[in-house]
């Protein structure tokens, strides 16, 4: 990224300071926070994918044991019983699994977009924030 392509005025004579890489980073990442929406990131393809992709992970990371457990456990004592009865050797669990996950409250983490410089610089400039500097 270029320090001459971001000024920002100050007091001096000419109201013009060139910032260095680091500041301008900290002023992109403090704008962006301070006006990112939920909604206005959903509705940017490669930034809604990327909030999917990553709280996907997270909670198959967290539940998938606790909801391979319970399926399981459900499936053994019940396995001739109601919807497990077509499930002989319990292979449905991957659609047992994301169907919990289609049906539960989704927070995505937009804190992700600030850890990363280049899709922060993305959104910065799709938002039209340039003139917030």
């Amino acid at each position: 990224m270029s320090r001459k392509k971001f000024l920002q005025s100050n007091n001096a004579p000419d109201n013009i300071e060139f910032l260095s890489d680091k500041e301008l980073i900290i002023k992109i990442k403090e704008t962006v926070k301070k006006n990112l929406k939920m909604e206005t990131a959903l509705n940017m393809p490669k930034i809604k994918e990327l909030l999917i992709s990553d709280h996907y992970e997270k909670f198959r990371k967290q539940q998938y044991g606790k909801l391979e457990y319970i399926y399981k456990t459900h499936w053994y004592r019940n396995k001739c019983y109601g919807f497990l009865e077509k499930d002989e050797y319990a292979y449905g669990f991957e659609y047992f699994f994301n169907f919990v996950y289609d049906n539960i409250d989704k927070n995505y983490n937009l804190d992700i977009i600030l850890e990363d410089e280049n899709i922060l610089l993305e959104v910065f400039e799709e938002l039209g924030f340039k003139n917030e500097l």
